[in-house]
C-alpha cells in the first residue's frame, strides 16, 4: 500500500516538473524562438546602444598597437560580458574565460543571430571586437596580463586562432560597438594632434640651440685658424 501511494506520489511530481517545464518553454516560446535566443539575452550589455556622430564605420587596431598609443587597458566586473566601455582613455572589459566549449557557444550563437536576428547583433559584435583586439598571441599574452581573457598557458596561438575564426566569413548587421570604436579613433587623433602641436612648439628652441652649438663650433674653428695662423708667420 505504502509501496503504491509512494508510487502515485513520484509519478504526480514528475507530471507536474513536466508539466512546468512545458509552460517555461511555451512561454519562452512566445517570447522567443530558439533556446540559443535564451542565452543570447542573457548576454545583453546592460547599456542601451549609442549611435556614432558619423556615418562611416571605424576600424579597431590590436591591443598591443592600442597599448603604443597611449591607451589603457583594464579589467572590470560589469553586470554583462558585452559591458566594454571606453571612459578616459580606458577600455574597460570584463574578462572571459577560455574553455573547451567558447568556440562551439560563440559559433552556435552568431549562427543563430546571423540567420534569426534582423536589429542589432549583440554576440556577433562582440566577437568581431574581440577578434580586432586579439591579433596575436602577444595580445593574448597582453590582455591575460591585464586579467581581461583568463586561458591555460601555453594557449596563447588557439585563443587568438579562435577569436579570428569567430567571424571569418560573417558580416554583422547594426554593430553595436561602432560608437566606441568612433570614441577610440577620435582618442587616438586628439593625441596625436596634441602631440604635433607639442613637437611644433618645441621646434623654434631646438632650432636655436643647434644654431647657437653651430655657432660655437665655427668661433672655435676661427679662434684656432688664427692661432695656427699667428704661430707659422712667427715661426
Amino acid at each position: 500500500m505504502e509501496n503504491r501511494e509512494g508510487s502515485q506520489t513520484r509519478d504526480h511530481v514528475c507530471v507536474e516538473i513536466r508539466d512546468d517545464a512545458l509552460a517555461l518553454w511555451e512561454k519562452f516560446d512566445q517570447e522567443g524562438n530558439h533556446l540559443l535566443d535564451m542565452i543570447r539575452h542573457y548576454f545583453f550589455p546592460t547599456d542601451p546602444r549609442q549611435q556614432p556622430n558619423s556615418g562611416t564605420q571605424q576600424g579597431l587596431d590590436c591591443a598591443t598597437h592600442l597599448k603604443k598609443t597611449g591607451i589603457r587597458f583594464k579589467e572590470v566586473k560589469h553586470k554583462s560580458l558585452l559591458d566594454v566601455k571606453f571612459v578616459n582613455g580606458v577600455l574597460e572589459i570584463p574578462p572571459l574565460k577560455i574553455h573547451r566549449y567558447t568556440e562551439t557557444l560563440f559559433k552556435n550563437l552568431i549562427a543563430h543571430e546571423q540567420r534569426h536576428c534582423d536589429n542589432t547583433q549583440h554576440i556577433t559584435s562582440y566577437a568581431f571586437l574581440m577578434g580586432s583586439l586579439v591579433f596575436s598571441k602577444k595580445d593574448v599574452k597582453f590582455l591575460a596580463r591585464r586579467h581581461i581573457l583568463i586561458s591555460d598557458k601555453g594557449k596563447e596561438k588557439e585563443v587568438s586562432e579562435l577569436f579570428r575564426k569567430l567571424c571569418r566569413d560573417e558580416k554583422v548587421k547594426d554593430f553595436y560597438y561602432d560608437y566606441l570604436f568612433e570614441q577610440v579613433s577620435e582618442y587616438k587623433r586628439t593625441k596625436w594632434h596634441a602631440s604635433l602641436k607639442k613637437l611644433k612648439c618645441n621646434r623654434p628652441a631646438k632650432i636655436m640651440f643647434i644654431v647657437a652649438i653651430v655657432l660655437l663650433v665655427l668661433t672655435f674653428v676661427g679662434s684656432l685658424f688664427s692661432v695656427l695662423s699667428f704661430y707659422l708667420h712667427h715661426k
